[in-house]
């Protein structure tokens, strides 16, 4: 269970067509589907690699921000125009953040309770906590 980011993006789109849903994890998704010959499903537990899905997006796309810490970064605005609207969804990282702002946007914080997840990602590591003290435009 996630804390309905994606469900905001899309019930915002749904009033405001002329926007895109983004996300800085989708581009690693490929990679990760790609790499497990597996359509993305970050809850499906792979026997082979001891892990779901989510984990392996999260360790996955953890250790590619060691080889360049940027790389989403540059992923995701590789295919933004001046002329973009977009909602991207899923801002887990400051350098994410800061060009989102220095691009013009605006950062919401959807708050949640939810202390579990069904993919068995780690709450505690830095892609889950890094903006915790963040100072977001609108928190809801």
């Amino acid at each position: 269970m996630g804390s309905g980011k994606t469900t905001l993006a899309n019930a915002f789109i749904r009033e405001n067509p002329e926007y895109e849903r983004h996300a800085f994890a989708d581009k690693a998704k490929k990679i990760i589907s790609y790499i497990t010959n597996t359509c993305f499903d970050k809850t499906k537990y792979l026997e082979s690699y001891g892990r779901t899905m989510g984990q392996l997006i999260q360790e996955g796309a953890t250790a590619l921000r060691g080889v360049q810490a940027d790389i989403w970064v540059q992923a995701l605005f590789a295919d933004w125009t001046p002329d973009s609207k977009w909602i991207i969804d899923d801002v887990r990282f400051r350098d994410e953040a800061e060009e989102i702002r220095r691009r013009g946007g605006l950062l919401v914080r959807l708050t949640g309770s939810y202390t579990i997840t069904q993919d068995g990602r780690d709450l505690q590591h830095i892609s889950e906590t890094e903006l915790d003290d963040y100072q977001f435009d609108m928190v809801l």
